[in-house]
């Protein structure tokens, strides 16, 4: 959440000296940070699940309370961190009216408290004067330069800082005038550690104005690493996918889980200075995939809306107002029973991790991972045009929307990721290579040291229906780079591929690196991930980060289409997550027992999400539910979520979950109690909508 305008620096010499913020300022940074805090303290759903899932040691709520006097009821409030953040802008855009000057500007690190190596700059001028902006990097190489235009007012974003240390950055306005100061940052932790290890640079083929953007898998954390392996931008703002849009903002998912393990209420907008402008809130929530649309609009990967089925479903977004104004649901061209691979589930039967739209012939690219392929979509009319991968295991599709490949060393891809259309309409994907056999003929699986994954790019006929392999890179690499899972491939220039083997692991104790995603938070298992750029068949660039990466993009931290930040612009809530499903339940709270008191609420302006951790005394789980029952004593019953985790003892943690849409609650207050493990418990919140 926000740390609102903490870490406030006022820098008056050059690399030297420090002086204090205004009163005023520093008052109402004070309240605002205990605001941050407050709200980060609820904000404990996913690291609850995380850490119950990793630890056998004893966390609060793992007994059942004992049945307790009712508790005082505790009215939940609404965590906004968009009014939160519209605070900031308020105090940036005040700040700016005081006078500060080059030779003493105002530098505020991390402002919105989500984006910890980077700072905002203020100083005025007399006459109106450009400014080019230097971050000093450890080698030449990696400065990392802005140009901004000309103002008489200059709020500058820095962008590039190193962590846990001083950092010199210089301003210099167009008549040469020129000012060096120091910014502070403090030391970060992360899931991927602080240093990557660069095996391989070839410095006249490497491009050093761009920094290698990563979204770690598993953590909503995205990182951007010089080409010495050094974090220089950090951001705990959202996480997979993340992507840079046209207007020079990113998107990535936001950091509010909806539904286990890992869908998440839609997607959010934000600069590189960790301003939020659009948040997105989807009925059926969002998981891995989105592509900006020509017209501007959004399509992303969703969920059927009562997730009975994940990953089956489209939707397009209207890029104002969060509107869904399309939609697909996969079961309606596919039979979920068709064409599954050995990683299938009923519940996840086709798993799309990626989305692509050719314009040129209004036709959606779908990699569904647990079909083996990738599917070709009308979206006009929302009719099935062609099937890419092994037809083996498809009963109920006509022969013809297959491809015959053609020409020599021919492979199916098999559980890819990131499907990409090139300049030239050939189609290239992350070939991640699971098991390579389909559920008809398990005994065809490839494991142990044959395990291979690859880049490979396909150059498809839809006229013919014939396929051809025109280039891959990665199946020479042999199990060693191996990727079960994440992991992606780009197009960045004729003959230039950009390549992330994200989910590279090796199980310690039986000496391979065949090993399942379901394995990762196993202790023997040790986690990396490679990004190779390769060009011209020449690998350029190799670095090696120790920890999963879902996917990796290239970007200028400072670009002329990019507006930087603008505080003037009031961050949005748009759309909705629809309508929640009710259970066919009626639950008795006349006695219901206190709960525990680690059990969490959170509400924000498109819903209420509650999570909690028990220890459960049965065999098996019981039914779950989260019960709202307004002043009248109306009940509306919801399904509460609950995964158990068994311990080493003997004993179940359920983590517990569900998330309530506010539509259709609008304008009462509701009593929260929660179902589970044979009992009713009376949770002390209310909520109102």
């Amino acid at each position: 959440m926000l740390g609102i305008l903490t870490g406030v620096l006022c820098l008056t010499t050059a690399c030297s000296g420090k002086s204090t913020p205004t009163q005023d300022t520093q008052a109402a940074l004070e309240t605002q940070e205990s605001k941050a805090t407050e709200a980060a303290q609820t904000e404990t759903a996913q690291k609850e699940t995380k850490a119950a899932m990793e630890s056998d040691s004893e966390k609060p709520g793992e007994e059942e309370s004992e049945a307790k006097e009712p508790v005082a009821v505790k009215t939940v409030t609404v965590s906004d961190n968009l009014a939160e953040q519209a605070k900031v802008d308020e105090q940036l855009m005040a700040e700016a009216q005081n006078g500060y000057t080059i030779e003493n500007p105002f530098v505020v690190v991390n402002p919105y408290g989500n984006s910890p190596l980077t700072a905002v700059a203020i100083f005025n001028t007399e006459d109106a004067t450009g400014v080019n902006l230097l971050v000093k990097g450890d080698q030449e190489q990696d400065n990392i330069e802005g140009t901004f235009a000309k103002e008489t007012t200059h709020i500058i974003p820095i962008y590039g800082l190193y962590a846990g240390r001083d950092n010199e950055v210089t301003f210099t306005l167009d008549d040469g005038t020129e000012k060096t100061v120091t910014v502070t940052t403090e030391a970060l932790e992360t899931s991927i550690g602080n240093k990557a290890e660069v095996k391989t640079l070839d410095d006249t083929a490497y491009d050093f104005s761009k920094l290698t953007f990563v979204s770690c898998g598993g953590e909503n954390e995205i990182a951007a690493y010089d080409s010495n392996g050094d974090i220089r931008w950090y951001c705990k703002i959202a996480g997979m996918p993340f992507k840079q849009l046209s207007n020079g903002h990113f998107m990535a998912l936001t950091d509010t889980l909806i539904h286990p393990l890992y869908y998440m209420s839609g997607l959010t907008e934000f600069d590189l200075s960790g301003k939020i402008y659009n948040e997105y809130s989807i009925p059926g929530g969002s998981h891995h995939a989105m592509f900006e649309m020509p017209n501007g609009n959004l399509l992303v990967g969703s969920c059927s809306t009562d997730f009975s089925k994940v990953e089956d479903r489209i939707v397009e977004l209207d890029r104002t107002t969060g509107e869904v104004v399309w939609e697909l649901q996969l079961e309606d061209i596919l039979n979920p029973e068709d064409g599954g691979s050995l990683n299938r589930t009923d519940e996840d039967w086709f798993h799309n991790n990626a989305l692509w739209y050719d314009e040129a012939t209004d036709t959606i690219l779908l990699s569904g991972r647990h079909v083996d392929a990738v599917i070709g979509v009308n979206k006009t009319d929302k009719s099935l045009s062609w099937i890419m991968g092994n037809p083996d295991g498809w009963t109920t599709v006509d022969s013809k929307y297959f491809f015959t490949p053609v020409g020599e060393n021919f492979e199916w891809q098999y559980a890819q990721h990131n499907v990409t259309m090139l300049p030239n309409g050939n189609v290239m994907v992350f070939d991640n290579g699971a098991s390579r056999a389909k559920a008809t003929n398990p005994d065809a699986a490839v494991t142990g040291d044959q395990v291979y994954s690859r880049a490979v790019v396909y150059q498809l006929n839809t006229a013919d229906m014939t396929i051809e392999q025109v280039w891959e890179y990665g199946k020479e690499r042999g199990a060693e780079w191996f990727s079960s899972f994440i992991s992606g491939a780009d197009y960045i220039g004729e003959n230039d591929y950009w390549i992330t083997s994200g989910g590279n692991m090796f199980d310690t104790e039986n000496n391979t690196y065949d090993v399942s995603p379901m394995n990762q938070l196993s202790g023997n298992v040790t986690k990396q991930a490679y990004i190779n750029e390769v060009k011209d068949d020449k690998l350029v660039f190799e670095m090696v980060i120790p920890g999963l990466v879902y996917r990796s993009i290239r970007v200028s931290m400072y670009q002329e289409s990019n507006p930087y930040l603008d505080l003037t612009a009031k961050g949005q809530w748009l759309g909705d997550l629809g309508v929640t499903q009710t259970a066919e339940q009626e639950v008795n709270c006349e006695n219901a027992v206190a709960g525990d008191a680690s059990w969490s609420i959170v509400q924000k302006p498109f819903g209420m999400m509650f999570s909690g951790i028990l220890t459960s005394k049965n065999e098996e789980v019981q039914p779950g539910f989260v019960v709202l029952k307004d002043e009248e004593g109306n009940q509306k019953v919801y399904t509460l979520g609950q995964m158990p985790v068994k311990q080493d003892d003997g004993s179940t943690l359920l983590n517990m979950s569900a998330t309530v849409s506010g539509k259709g609650l609008e304008g009462k207050t509701y009593h929260v109690y929660i179902q589970t493990d044979g009992n009713v418990y009376d949770t002390g919140y209310q909520v109102k909508f």
